[in-house]
């Protein structure tokens, strides 16, 4: 199975300067009952194949995690809701000390423990880069447009 497909995509096992496309071995596809149920995954199903065969098929397949996502997605809400609660916070004490950075970078600092801290509560495996945080104060316009593009040059 593997030989057959080298072949018709002409690949190779190291890249040259005129050669054909590197590639690498997938040991775990060696097997053909995994090799279908990676075929079905992605969609490459015959209509003739029984359904109880594909359901088995697809639950046999890799799943993708999805919790980084799902913690990066509910992690720009909670921001959003920080925000929110600092805007009505900071509306009904005006005569206090307000003690909320002004400047781009200090916004930075203050929302990364803010994410960071978000991240370590919610099990992520790791805690978020500078480049993330930096897009997320963006998206939600808390940084301004200059701000965020200088940043982004620099990493």
């Amino acid at each position: 199975m593997n030989k057959r497909i080298i072949t018709k995509y002409k690949l190779r096992g190291r890249a040259s300067k005129d050669g054909g496309r590197q590639y690498g071995t997938i040991k775990k596809l060696r097997n053909p009952e995994r090799y279908k149920s990676y075929c079905v995954k992605d969609g490459k199903i015959h209509h003739n194949i029984d359904p109880k065969l594909i359901e088995e098929y697809i639950s046999k397949s890799f799943k993708k995690k999805t919790t980084e996502i799902a913690i990066k997605i509910s992690c720009r809400e909670h921001i959003e809701a920080e925000i929110e609660r600092y805007k009505a916070k900071r509306f009904k004490n005006r005569n206090n000390i307000d003690f909320m950075p002004l400047n781009d970078e200090g916004l930075i600092g203050y929302y990364a423990v803010k994410v960071s801290k978000f991240f370590r509560e919610n099990g992520a495996k790791a805690p978020p880069s500078r480049s993330y945080v930096i897009y997320v104060l963006w998206k939600l316009e808390i940084i301004s447009d200059q701000f965020y593009v200088s940043n982004i040059l620099r990493l």
